[in-house]
């Protein structure tokens, strides 16, 4: 007797076992509430430590239990001349294992081909810019490790993303893009044809001494605010705040194929928008300021060091520029630009506004003169 039922029960336990691993995971991986019970939101999308079943194993303990097991039984019964008597037994057997075993590999697959396809749906959504769609991690099997691996992926992009924005908040995003472009981050630089715009508040520094340092800071912010995004609006990037003073340049390199004309566009738009702002302001808050404009060569890279480092422009067209701003004073106008940039911009701002030559000017460290002309009144 105990020579059938010793085999009998080993053959159950085989058989139990791999349907259970089957139906098991199939069970708790529909339990999402039981699962969030038992594992911290952190939990839920890592692989966790401990031992499992890869998909291999889960596979062949449910056909070796339900396919290979009766089928040796059955082998056996034949050779021993001793089917016949257990005939109806074994066409039994044979029934169950069958259902058995379709069950189980419908499960299985069940288990892979859902989470691929939750996956395949997460991915179209990072393609759109969704981030939070992190999958959940059950098992540690080959699924569960890519669903890990995805995890990983969405962090890493979240994470490139708020650097992204971050540089963005603190530089052009043209800038910002330049820079995490693959190896754009070493120190050097390249040569390149822009314009440059400088853009100083008058009376500044009066002013504010009467106001305390977070008043100052503030009353800057809503200046910049109202004048800087007519700079991004006409392809330029704002190179650097200093102190009330703006740089900004425009250059194919940075995506203004008509730069000077880009810059003078946007010194006349945010003439414009002073205006705009000095109306809601009392008279005696108003604000003026100067803006000069020069083109030529620059070189646009990073400066510095190893461990701190800055993307800006330099040459002398930048020096120049400033020193148009710093004249604007001396010929009573807010907006002066040199020759070389009108003649550069060519038709394409003669509808904008009127420009009147105030001669040839001595700039402060420069040998030879340069003609500079004022932007008056647009047209009408």
């Amino acid at each position: 007797m105990i020579a059938c039922v010793l085999p009998a029960a080993l053959i159950s336990l085989v058989v139990q076992t791999g349907m259970m691993v089957v139906y098991i995971d199939l069970t708790l991986s529909g339990a999402s509430s039981f699962m969030e019970s038992i594992y911290t939101p952190e939990e839920l999308y890592r692989v966790r430590n401990g031992r499992g079943l890869s998909l291999a194993w889960r596979m062949g303990l449910l056909v070796g239990g339900l396919g290979v097991v009766p089928m040796l039984i059955t082998l056996f019964c034949y050779m021993h001349d001793s089917l016949g008597n257990h005939q109806d037994a074994m066409i039994t057997m044979a029934e169950y294992s069958m259902l058995g075993m379709v069950m189980g590999v419908v499960s299985i697959v069940r288990g892979i081909q859902r989470p691929l396809n939750k996956l395949i749906v997460h991915m179209d959504e990072v393609a759109l810019g969704n981030y939070a769609v992190k999958s959940r991690v059950y098992f540690s099997d080959e699924i569960g490790h890519l669903k890990a691996g995805f995890n990983n992926m969405l962090d890493g992009l979240r994470e490139r993303e708020a650097m992204r924005d971050m540089f963005g908040k603190y530089m052009s995003g043209e800038i910002a893009r330049e820079l995490l472009q693959p190896g754009r981050v070493d120190l050097g630089g390249v040569e390149t044809e822009a314009a440059v715009l400088f853009c100083d508040i008058r009376d500044f520094t009066p002013r504010s001494e009467k106001m305390s340092p977070h008043e100052v800071v503030a009353f800057l912010n809503r200046y910049f605010q109202a004048v800087t995004p007519h700079i991004a609006a006409n392809h330029g990037v704002i190179n650097k705040f200093i102190g009330d003073a703006v740089m900004a340049v425009f250059t194919p390199l940075l995506g203004s194929a008509e730069y000077a004309a880009d810059a003078i566009t946007a010194a006349v738009d945010m003439r414009a928008a002073l205006a705009e702002h000095n109306a809601k302001l009392p008279p005696e808050e108003r604000l003026h300021f100067g803006i000069g404009i020069h083109v030529g060569k620059l070189v646009a890279g990073n400066v510095g060091t190893k461990t701190r480092r800055e993307y800006t422009f330099i040459g002398d067209t930048v020096n120049i520029a400033s020193r148009i701003e710093s004249k604007t004073k001396e010929f009573a106008t807010d907006l002066l630009v040199s020759r070389d940039a009108l003649d550069n911009a060519g038709g394409k701002v003669t509808s904008l506004a009127r420009f009147t030559s105030v001669g040839p000017v001595a700039l402060k460290g420069k040998t030879t003169q340069l003609e500079l002309l004022r932007i008056m009144q647009n047209p009408v």
